[in-house]
């Protein structure tokens, strides 16, 4: 590996270390908050990304706490796969990259990003439906993450299928030698 590419892999690793990180952090900030809310309902805050669950929280508990949920378990899945990113990172050999290990991390990561993707689907269906139902949330932000982690799932699974091949290609090559 090139000097370059070196440099251009290390600055990704420290990029994905401190946006797990960032998410870790944001997660346990709901966390906290929630809790807090729930001990004590007169203080704290109730934002997840860029909406306001204070009039949900106000009306319906069971609204409240869904989408809450909703929120919290996109957030650590997001952590959690940057989490995957970094050990598939840290284990990645640049002079044989292709191993079955890799091959399954990689599989693993884009099972996991689908998965990212349902949920807030399933989020956004519902955000979308308490809106209707008279609620004023925005319920973008779900939508947002839907569609890239969707996206960004079906890319990493063509990326997976590649290195498989790869790995029947390196394991015929060295068959032949």
């Amino acid at each position: 590996m090139s000097k370059k590419n070196g440099f251009v892999f290390q600055f990704l690793y420290v990029i994905a270390w401190i946006v797990f990180i960032g998410l870790c952090i944001e997660t346990g900030v709901l966390l906290y908050n929630y809790i807090r809310v729930l001990l004590n309902p007169d203080k704290g805050f109730v934002f997840i990304g860029k909406f306001d669950l204070e009039s949900i929280r106000g009306s319906d508990g069971a609204y409240y706490h869904s989408l809450f949920h909703f929120g919290l378990a996109v957030n650590a899945l997001k952590a959690y796969l940057f989490y995957m990113i970094i050990k598939l990172m840290d284990k990645l050999d640049m002079v044989k990259p292709f191993s079955q290990e890799m091959a399954t991390r990689i599989r693993n990561i884009s099972n996991h990003t689908f998965a990212i993707g349902i949920v807030s689907v399933i989020a956004h269906q519902y955000a979308r439906h308490l809106h209707h139902r008279d609620f004023d949330i925005e319920f973008g932000t779900f939508k947002a993450d839907a569609n890239a982690f969707l996206v960004m799932a079906g890319v990493i699974f063509v990326i997976a299928k590649i290195f498989e091949r790869g790995l029947e290609l390196q394991s015929d090559n060295d068959l032949t030698i």
